[in-house]
C-alpha cells in the first residue's frame, strides 16, 4: 500500500460504541507515541488526519500562537496540540514524521516548528542570518525531521 507494508498501517475509523481502535485523543496519541519509540533510522511515520479542530486562549503564555489547539477525536476526546508535541520530540534522529491535517486552527498544533505558508517561502529566504539561526535553534528542539502540511494557519477556519 504506497511503500507501506499493510502489516504497519493503522487504520482508525470511529465506529459506534468503544473498541480498542477507536480514533480517541489517547488512542491516537498512544499509537503515534508507539510509532516514534519503536522507529529506526531511515524510517518514516505518516499520520493523516480529517476532523475538526480548534483553540482556546493560552494563559499560560507559553505558546507561540496564543492560543492552545487541539484536534476532535472520536468520542467527544481531543488530542491536545501538546500531546503532539511531545510526540515529534520523541522521534529519533534520522527518522521523518510526516503529518497531514485538515482542520481548521491547525498550523498551529505541534508549537515549535518554523511555519511556512504559501508565498511566505520567499519571505522566509529573504531573513538575515541572524534569524535563520534563531530558526534553527527552535528547530533543534526536535532530533528527527517533523514535517506538517496543514490545511488552516492558527487563526483560520476551514470554509
Amino acid at each position: 500500500m504506497y511503500g507501506f507494508k499493510i502489516e504497519d498501517v493503522c487504520l482508525m475509523i470511529e465506529k459506534p460504541g468503544r473498541n480498542l481502535n477507536s480514533p480517541t485523543g489517547k488512542n491516537i496519541g498512544n499509537k503515534l507515541m508507539e510509532l516514534a519509540r519503536k522507529s529506526n533510522k531511515g524510517d518514516l511515520i505518516l499520520h493523516y488526519f480529517v476532523g475538526h479542530g480548534g483553540r482556546y486562549p493560552d494563559k499560560s503564555g507559553t505558546k507561540s500562537t496564543k492560543h492552545v489547539e487541539y484536534l476532535a477525536a472520536a468520542e467527544g476526546t481531543i488530542l491536545a496540540g501538546s500531546t503532539l508535541k511531545k510526540v515529534a520530540e520523541a522521534i529519533p534522529e534520522g527518522v521523518t514524521f510526516v503529518f497531514i491535517v485538515e482542520s481548521c486552527h491547525s498550523a498551529g498544533l505541534i508549537d515549535g516548528l518554523i511555519e511556512v505558508v504559501g508565498r511566505s517561502v520567499n519571505k522566509w529566504k529573504k531573513q538575515t542570518h541572524k534569524k535563520i539561526k534563531e530558526d534553527k535553534k527552535k528547530r533543534s528542539m526536535f532530533k528527527g525531521s517533523i514535517i506538517m502540511i496543514s490545511s488552516c494557519q492558527s487563526f483560520e477556519t476551514a470554509r
